[in-house]
């Protein structure tokens, strides 16, 4: 849940510096780059941000770090730029031009590979569950023809996540934990 909200205010907001630091520390986002490497890109673009005075822009963002030392002789400003480049073609794999809600959640999906994050998800039981959520939707409004614009269909992704339960099934616990709706007609 975490990491798709802070996609979509990465999206909502141009990349909003805060918001791009929150999507790249996530532990899902770019899990095949070397931990140590993406740690010290993630540093370098951070401090970038503030020596250059950035509040918003992938394209900012990128000029600055291509201007900054990004060589093929310096990994680490390397990677930050190439990290940042992903960012930019996932942003624009996402547009928020009104769309019906199933090529929304292809677009989230086409993100969410381009971020590298769809093999951690699959690997996680929150992720995954996730992941079936919007497959299942997907498919389930297929034939749907209302056009929502990026506001609405946001809207409508948060209502449906919250709606959703999540139990870890490797977890065995008689406790369960859940919302005053679902616990209704339920023995305490």
């Amino acid at each position: 849940g975490a990491l798709l909200d802070a996609w979509l205010e990465v999206v909502a907001e141009d990349a909003y510096h805060r918001d791009l630091l929150d999507l790249l520390k996530s532990p899902f986002v770019f899990a095949e780059v070397d931990a140590a490497e993406r740690h010290g890109a993630v540093l370098h673009i951070e401090q970038t941000i503030v020596s250059e005075n950035l509040i918003t822009g992938l394209h900012l963002y990128e000029t600055a770090l291509a201007r900054n030392g990004a060589q093929p002789t310096q990994p680490i400003p390397s990677i930050a730029l190439e990290l940042i480049r992903r960012i930019r073609r996932a942003r624009q794999a996402c547009p928020k031009t009104p769309a019906t809600l199933k090529v929304w959640l292809s677009r989230l999906e086409e993100a969410l590979s381009l971020l590298g994050a769809l093999p951690p998800l699959r690997a996680d039981a929150a992720g995954a569950s996730v992941l079936e959520l919007i497959a299942a939707r997907r498919e389930e409004l297929a034939e749907a023809d209302l056009t929502l614009g990026f506001p609405e269909w946001r809207d409508w992704l948060n209502r449906e996540l919250e709606t959703q339960m999540f139990r870890d099934r490797s977890i065995s616990s008689p406790v369960l934990m859940t919302h005053l709706t679902a616990a209704r007609l339920r023995t305490f």
